[in-house]
């Protein structure tokens, strides 16, 4: 299987910086926090999957899937998804 895929993303990134320095003095800088996000933002990637069905009996099934989806970047920031499922299905 292969496919588009389209999610939507809340994101906050932040660092925090202290500077101690040494020597004669004991001056202190910090800490500061920089902090930068956004709710709400769409962003395309694409789908990947493989699946099987085994008949075990004439009337029932077991199923195996697997399923990768990677998105673009967002804010330097790139995110993947890996799902994997496994079931039983009794055909009528």
């Amino acid at each position: 299987m292969l496919g588009v895929a389209v999610g939507r993303f809340n994101y906050l990134t932040s660092a925090t910086v202290t500077d101690a320095m040494s020597g004669t003095g004991s001056d202190t800088f910090g800490p500061v926090t920089q902090s930068d996000g956004q709710d709400n933002v769409y962003m395309g990637g694409f789908v990947a999957g493989l699946g099987v069905d085994v008949a075990v009996l004439p009337n029932l099934f077991v199923r195996a899937e697997w399923e990768y989806i990677a998105w673009g970047s967002v804010n330097g920031i790139k995110s993947t998804l890996n799902t994997g499922r496994a079931g039983i299905a009794v055909r009528f």
